[in-house]
């Protein structure tokens, strides 16, 4: 296996200090509630990180972070549609594949790698009527933040 952090440029910050990003953007009150309602973790935020080019795409970024550390990095892509999600979709499976080994599938459009470091999800969604792949890095050092 390798590192999980090697996979995108972004994957560089898991373990960092928030101060260490340039340009974070705090998420709405409301929408981090909704997102981390039943999150075992104390001084969970989630933040907008800068977007990200990958696969010759433009990706929004998520920071998940607890006590400062971030331990969590998410690229979101919206596609034109089916063919496109399915071509993006078959092109982030073969970068991790090569870079991680082969995946599990985890459920009708979840994808799911482990690396020495952590784990990665890939997620076909449709969130109000856009098509969008996510692909989350989550660093192990999650287990050492303080739970609830």
């Amino acid at each position: 296996m390798n590192s999980i952090e090697n996979i995108f440029d972004a994957g560089c910050w898991l373990r960092k200090n928030l101060r260490e990003v340039d340009n974070l953007r705090k998420m709405s009150w409301l929408k981090s509630r909704l997102l981390l309602r039943g999150s075992p973790l104390k001084n969970e935020k989630i933040h907008i990180g800068p977007s990200q080019n990958w696969l010759g795409r433009l990706w929004e970024s998520r920071l998940g972070s607890a006590n400062g550390t971030i331990f969590k990095v998410g690229l979101e892509a919206q596609t034109t549609g089916r063919e496109d999600s399915i071509n993006l979709l078959e092109n982030v499976a073969t970068k991790l594949k090569e870079h991680l080994g082969e995946g599990n599938q985890a459920g009708e459009g979840v994808l799911l790698w482990d690396g020495d470091d952590g784990n990665v999800v890939v997620q076909y969604t449709n969130v109000g009527g856009d098509r969008r792949i996510l692909v989350v890095l989550t660093s192990n050092i999650v287990r050492q933040l303080t739970h609830r």
